[in-house]
Order: structure tokens, then C-alpha cells, then sequence
């Protein structure tokens, strides 16, 4: 990620919004993030873009429809050291290439604006995560599925720190 002091993009609109700075030129002029990014979870899930008067002001949603925090994703496991899983089960479509749709709060940790994507390194070539209009994705898996069958169970990890990605067994 960047040098911020802010784990991730969420946790920076938020801590900024509490401290009274919700201008959203502001906003994406102060950003340590790319600004894509930042716009894309300014305008969606956990917050929005208000017009109040001649200003455009972020602001908070009271019950979003998804949250760009991964804590408050039941889809996702916190791993620690900003590694996060994702429990999947194997199918038929999957072992065929298939991609795979993830929580958008890994867009987020990843600052992946929307109708974008970004490699991710693993150990079978790059792998993609991308922010599609309403979902987040993942390409194909089959390259790390040789070993598997329908049914079974893997987990996706993905890594903040070393932006990796990887696919283990689920015991």
C-alpha cells in the first residue's frame, strides 16, 4: 500500500469525516490514496457523495447495502497482518475457470477503482482482482484447484502487504 498512517481507504474517509473534513474536493485532493479510489468508496456501501448547497460533502450511510470494511464482511476472515480469506467451495464452473465473486472490501484494501482491476503476484503468474459495477471479482482459480474435486473445500488468501495472493486447502 502507500506510506499512510490509514490501513485502508474506508478507514481514512472515516477517520477524516469524524474530524470534521467531509469536503469532497478536499477529500480527494488530500487522499494518499489513488483518487479512483477513493471516489469509488466515497460514492458507495458505507458512505456518499451529498450535495449540500454549492458543496459536494461526504457522509455516512446509516445501514448500508454492503460495507468496504472487511470486519463488517461475514464473508471474510481476518487472517491478521492485513491477510485476508475467503472461504470457497469447489464447483463445477470453478474447476471450468470460472471467476469468483468476493466481498468489494477487498476492492477496497486493494484501492481498486470501480471498472478496474489489479494484479495480484502468486506463486501459478499474476492474478486478478477486479471491481466490476456492482461486485467485486476474482479470476479463474482452476490453476490452483489441479488437486481438487467438487466439494471440496479452499480458501482464497489475499495479502495487503506483499499484494499476493494465494489458495489453501480448507481443513
Amino acid at each position: 500500500m502507500t506510506g499512510n498512517t490509514h490501513p485502508d481507504i474506508p478507514t481514512w474517509i472515516a477517520a477524516e469525516i469524524d474530524a470534521g473534513r467531509d469536503d469532497f474536493f478536499q477529500l480527494m485532493d488530500a487522499a494518499p490514496f489513488p483518487s479512483t479510489g477513493v471516489r469509488t468508496v466515497a460514492e458507495d456501501g458505507d458512505f456518499r457523495i451529498h450535495r449540500d448547497g454549492d458543496r459536494l460533502r461526504v457522509v455516512r450511510v446509516p445501514e448500508p447495502d454492503f460495507s468496504w470494511f472487511p470486519a463488517r464482511e461475514s464473508g471474510l476472515i481476518d487472517l491478521g497482518s492485513g491477510s485476508w480469506g475467503v472461504p470457497v467451495t469447489v464447483t463445477r464452473e470453478l474447476l471450468d475457470g470460472g471467476e469468483v465473486t468476493v466481498p468489494r472490501a477487498l476492492a477496497a484494501q486493494f484501492a481498486v477503482p470501480r471498472q478496474s482491476q489489479v494484479p495480484l503476484s502468486s506463486a501459478k503468474s499474476a492474478h486478478l482482482l477486479a471491481l466490476r459495477e456492482d461486485r467485486a471479482v476474482t479470476g479463474p482459480i482452476d490453476r490452483f484447484l489441479r488437486e481438487c474435486s467438487p466439494g471440496d473445500e479452499v480458501l482464497l488468501v489475499f495479502h495487503t502487504a506483499d499484494q499476493s495472493f494465494e489458495v489453501r486447502p480448507r481443513r
